[in-house]
Order: structure tokens, then C-alpha cells, then sequence
């Protein structure tokens, strides 16, 4: 199973630092929950009488009283595969000198009336190092024959304020759900998930509850969990011409809430998995994680996660490629260095035209870059703005989001291949990316449409 040790949560305001042994002591895991994968056609009543939940097919969380003892007991069933504790380790944030914030002179001429427009320099040309957002836009606006339908998009993350004025209707809605009634209504395994699941959250059957719901009052991202998930959806979603705050890249993107992030960075790969399995089983055709580790304690659930929604579920997977300034090939950081087809990892960019000096590269592990400093996105109680991989990460899922919302029919790879060939070509980033580019909407569509016409 999958353990890193320290997620990134990327931003203006926050730089990591990792403090860990290479050592398994016993804060290291939750002693409560075991991770099983079983044999093909083996039922968890033989392996096991205690209480389990079913994450996705042979995957089962199993709870116990100790999880190191049953983890060696079942090591010798043959009709488990796996079984693995559930790894979890902290990590430490300092703030940023604010006198290091980055800012953008305002784009001359924005194709959206947010009033914060002219400050989304991602959204410039390529010629301004942008990512052709306005150009797309004002293309889509002369082409009204170019139908598009709406997209899942799952933001799993410290949670996001669903009551922020420019992220109104962009939230999905599980329609099967009666909202407050403590029933699951849709048989599902969680109660009331009306707009998504709170895995840090656990009822006393320790499933993860419904409850997205945040705490009132106005915060900034060091004393609130709302801002950075709300400040990756809005990237990703924000309402588009609506006079106020700013625009999201994708018109067409509905967000799944995930709260999986805390703010300390503990998170755990059962959270992390039932996560990703929730989000597919739910629709979600992207899954954006602005998050990671630098270790891996020998597990590989969460990778196998991904492996089995994309076969099953056809989800692509965005990845932040981390804050660290290294290159990722060499000095590993998770999810991030999976060797997955079915994940796009990514950099971070500036304006200027470069690799932001705190993005991590790997010519074999980061996929693509894409606007990642001086991003002016919305957070609970406004608007920040915000550097990180974290930033740049939504960046692509909003991209992908609108590239499925015209030719829904992409499988995961092709629209992977789509992502990547269709990449501005940076001779800076060639040696520090798969793809050697930057992320572009305007290319990405005229590739699509020229390779994969029968796919809209």
C-alpha cells in the first residue's frame, strides 16, 4: 500500500517543510483500519469476521482493535493478495515572505466581465506565456455549432466553501440523496453525500460522512481547511461572466467535494483511495489532487487505485508535481512519481515564461507545466492569490474538463494524449517534462478535433 511522508499543499502563503524518520513507529499509522485486497472471487466473509467496508471491487478497509497484529495474521491467508497498515504521517508548514508575492500586470484584453479578469494572466495567449483561455472563448463564441455537455469533475482536497458566490450551480448534486434525512437513499454506502464525502469525517460506523458542510466566518488559508480546495475550484469552475470575482477555466465542469486533505497534511491512504473510488463510481471523468508525499513505505494501493477507475470508470487523474525545487525522476515524491499512464502530472509556470523556481521537474515523471504563480482564484471569504504545483494542477483539469465537455467519447489515454501533444513546446522545459511544453486549451481542441473528430 501507498505512503508518502508529508502531503504538499501548495500556495502563495505556505512553503513545506519535511520533518520524518525512515523508521514505522507507532504514530506512523492508524491503528484502527487495515487494508486488504483479496484473491479474484474471494469474499471478505472468508477471510474475515470482523466489521469491513468494500472500497472499489477486491479493495476492503477492514476496522480492528490492532492493526499490526491482524496485518501479520492475514499476511499468510492465501486468499488475501495484500494487506497493509494505513499509513499517515504529519508535516509542517511555514508562511512565505509576503514580500516575495508574485504579481502579473492586468491582461489588456480579457474575454470575460469578472471583474478580476484582467488579473488571470493564465488566461492570456501563448504569446504572453498564457494558456489561450480568452482565445478559446472567443472562438467557442463564433463557432455556436460546437455543442458541449457537463463534465464531473472531482476536486479531493481540504474541502471547499459550497457557499461562495462564484462557485454557485457549479457544485454536483446527487440527485439520488434526500439532503438531511440520515438515510442513504441511494444505496451507495454514505449517508446524505448530497455534493461529495468528507473522509476526515467518520460517523460511528467509521464511514465517511456527507457532511462538506464548513465552518462559518471568513479565513485565510493558514487557519482555514476551505481556502485551498476553494481556491483549486474556482481555477477549475468559477462561474463565467457573471460580473463578480473571477472566471474558472471549464463553463462546463461540475465539482465533486472531497474533504480528504486536513490542514496538518495527515491524510491516509485509505482516505486517499476511497477517495478516488468514490469520485469514479460517482461519474467524475477527472479527479484533480493538488497534494503528495515524499515517501512510500513500500505500498502501492493508492497507484493501483488509479490503474483500476481508469479501466473501469475511464478517469484521468491530475497530479501536482510538488514544491520541493527537485527533480522527482530521482528524489521520488507520491502520487506524483507512479509510473501510471493514466495520471498527468504537473509544473509549475510563471508569467516570464519559466519553470517557477519552487516546481518540482522530471523529464519521466512530470507530464506537462502549466500557470502555477501569481494565480488569483477564490477562497472562503473572497479572492487570494496563490502560488503552488497546486495552482497549476487545476489548470489542467479544468482544461481536460472542456476537452471532454466537446468530445465526451475520449478515453482516459486519449485524453492524455491530447493534454500532452498538443503542449506549446518550451525549450527550457523540454529536459524537465515528458511533453517539453505548456499547457494550451486552443491547441488542445484543435487536436482533438483533428485526431479524434469521431470522439464529440
Amino acid at each position: 500500500m501507498q505512503r508518502k511522508s508529508s502531503f504538499f499543499l501548495s500556495s502563495l502563503f505556505l512553503s513545506l517543510s519535511f520533518s520524518f524518520s525512515s523508521s514505522v513507529g507507532a504514530q506512523d499509522y492508524d491503528p484502527s483500519r487495515v487494508i486488504v485486497k483479496l484473491a479474484p472471487e474471494v469474499e471478505i466473509s472468508e477471510v474475515t469476521t470482523l466489521k469491513s467496508t468494500r472500497l472499489l471491487d477486491e479493495y476492503y478497509v477492514i476496522q480492528t482493535s490492532d492493526a499490526a497484529g491482524l496485518v501479520k495474521q492475514l499476511s499468510s491467508n492465501p486468499n488475501v493478495e495484500k494487506v497493509s497498515l494505513n499509513y499517515k504521517r504529519s508535516v509542517g508548514f511555514a508562511p512565505q515572505d509576503p514580500s516575495k508575492r508574485f504579481f502579473k500586470s492586468l491582461v489588456s484584453d480579457p474575454f470575460f466581465n469578472d471583474v478580476r479578469a484582467t488579473k488571470l494572466w493564465a488566461f492570456d495567449d501563448k504569446e504572453e506565456n498564457g494558456i489561450d483561455v480568452n482565445k478559446y472563448y472567443a472562438y467557442l463564441a463564433a463557432h455556436p455549432e460546437i455543442k458541449k455537455s457537463p463534465v464531473l469533475v472531482a476536486v479531493v482536497d481540504t474541502g471547499a466553501d459550497l457557499t461562495h458566490p462564484d462557485l454557485q450551480g457549479k457544485f454536483w448534486v446527487n440527485k439520488k440523496e434526500v439532503a438531511g434525512n440520515g438515510i442513504d437513499d441511494d444505496k451507495n454506502g454514505y449517508v446524505d453525500d448530497v455534493n461529495g464525502i468528507n473522509t476526515l469525517q467518520r460517523n460511528p460506523q467509521n464511514e465517511a460522512t456527507g457532511n462538506v458542510t464548513l465552518d462559518p466566518g471568513p479565513c485565510t488559508f493558514l487557519d482555514c481547511s476551505a481556502s485551498h480546495g476553494t481556491h483549486v475550484s474556482g481555477t477549475i469552475a468559477a462561474v463565467q461572466n457573471n460580473k463578480i470575482g473571477v472566471a474558472g477555466i471549464s463553463s462546463e465542469a461540475k465539482l465533486i467535494s472531497i474533504k480528504t486533505v486536513p490542514t496538518d497534511g495527515d491524510e491516509t491512504d485509505i482516505d486517499v483511495a476511497e477517495s478516488y473510488a468514490y469520485a469514479a463510481k460517482m461519474g467524475a471523468r477527472v479527479i484533480n489532487c493538488s497534494f503528495g508525499k515524499a515517501v512510500n513505505e513500500g505500498g502501492n494501493m493508492v497507484n493501483e487505485m488509479i490503474t483500476t477507475i481508469a479501466k473501469k470508470y475511464n478517469v484521468l487523474v491530475v497530479i501536482a508535481a510538488g514544491n520541493s525545487n527537485q527533480n522527482i525522476d530521482t528524489t521520488l515524491t507520491y502520487p506524483a512519481s507512479y509510473p501510471n499512464p493514466y495520471t498527468v502530472v504537473v509544473g509549475a509556470s510563471t508569467s516570464g515564461g519559466s519553470r517557477a523556481s519552487f516546481s518540482n521537474y522530471g523529464i519521466k515523471n512530470v507530464d506537462i507545466f502549466a500557470p502555477g504563480q501569481g494565480i488569483v482564484s477564490s477562497v472562503k471569504g473572497g479572492y487570494q492569490s496563490f502560488d503552488g504545483t497546486s495552482m497549476a494542477a487545476p489548470h489542467v483539469a479544468g482544461v481536460a474538463a472542456e476537452i471532454l465537455s466537446v468530445f465526451p467519447k475520449l478515453n482516459v489515454k486519449e485524453l492524455k494524449d491530447v493534454l500532452l501533444k498538443s503542449a506549446v513546446l518550451v525549450p527550457s522545459y523540454e529536459p524537465l517534462s515528458v511533453s517539453g511544453g505548456l499547457l494550451n486549451v486552443m491547441e488542445a481542441y484543435n487536436y482533438a478535433a483533428k485526431n479524434y473528430p469521431n470522439k464529440r
